[in-house]
């Protein structure tokens, strides 16, 4: 349950950014969009461009077109997509007489602005993070297969490093080349990818490089000199 006790709890924003929507609808969508969840009941408002995906692909036991609410009148009476939207939600919440929910730290200030002054009162959710540490059953067995891409894309990186032989001045050569941090990098995210999975930003640093937290690290590799290699890892399906 969120901050309130039996408060429902209303989304607003894109599941890539924000994991609390994705944790919570299981719906990978770049675009914000509206969830509502109560109890054992979560409700997705959900433009036409992604519905179908969300019947088939989200933990929603309701979905509605953002049509329903009127929506597309909206936008085209001339309103912004994010000020009709937010016109969805307060026909959504008066259809259901609710009056007070519970909403994410990162919810919209423009958005709230509204919402309060439609007589919708706001509770900030401080549970979110926690709720994530339990993990669902179909979370196990995400983590589990990005855990096995992961260690099988760390292994490709650590045996190019071992394949590779010293050349002058103690630069590392691979397949007649010059062993560079970008080209590591590049042979652990593109193991990662042929197995379903994408990593941003691929720490592989080398030498003095590696002391400098963060640092993704470039130029050649040397012999005899420390590397730290540091994946965040995506299942692109799952996340």
């Amino acid at each position: 349950m969120s901050q309130g006790g039996s408060l429902p709890l209303l989304f607003y924003g894109d599941s890539y950014r924000f994991p609390d929507i994705y944790h919570t609808t299981r719906f990978l969508a770049p675009d914000a969009f509206i969830a509502f969840e109560h109890g054992e009941e979560l409700v997705l408002l959900i433009n036409s461009l992604e519905q179908g995906r969300a019947e088939k692909q989200s933990r929603a036991t309701k979905i509605h077109n953002v049509d329903e609410f009127g929506y597309q009148e909206l936008v085209s009476g001339g309103l912004s997509r994010p000020d009709a939207e937010v016109v969805v939600m307060e026909r959504f919440l008066a259809a259901r007489d609710v009056s007070r929910v519970s909403v994410a730290p990162y919810f919209p200030l423009g958005t709230a602005d509204r919402l309060r002054a439609a007589g919708i009162e706001l509770v900030v959710a401080t549970d979110l993070e926690a709720r994530r540490r339990t993990k669902r059953p179909d979370e196990i067995v995400a983590l589990e297969a990005i855990q096995s891409a992961t260690e099988a894309a760390w292994a490709e990186g650590v045996d190019a490093i071992v394949r590779s032989t010293e050349g002058r001045e103690g630069v590392l050569m691979l397949d007649g080349e010059v062993f560079t941090a970008e080209r590591l990098r590049a042979i652990v995210e593109g193991a990662l990818l042929t197995r379903g999975a994408v990593a941003e930003s691929t720490i592989c640093a080398p030498g003095t490089q590696a002391a400098d937290p963060h640092m993704i690290g470039s130029g050649p590799l040397h012999a005899k000199e420390p590397i730290v290699m540091d994946i965040y890892p995506q299942d692109k399906a799952r996340r």
